[in-house]
């Protein structure tokens, strides 16, 4: 089956999504924003503040789902 990385995979959609998907088969990894240490193993880290994403978030992906909410800064 196919593996798949969803941006914004921890919100109200996403997360259903994904559940979805992974009762179908499909291999989900998620890329999020908010990644601590209890994050799943199939969690990468999206820093904005550096900008950066973990570069093997996307190894051997068939499908990007972007999903993420605007990204919010406050007024200096």
């Amino acid at each position: 089956m196919s593996k798949v990385l969803i941006t914004g995979g921890t919100g109200l959609i996403g997360s259903r999504l994904s559940s979805l998907l992974k009762a179908k088969g499909y291999e989900v990894i998620i890329l999020t924003r908010n990644f601590n240490s209890k994050s799943s193993q199939d969690s990468f880290h999206w820093n904005i503040e550096e900008y950066s994403i973990d570069d093997s978030a996307f190894k051997n992906i068939d499908h990007i789902l972007h999903l993420a909410g605007p990204l919010l800064r406050s007024k200096s």
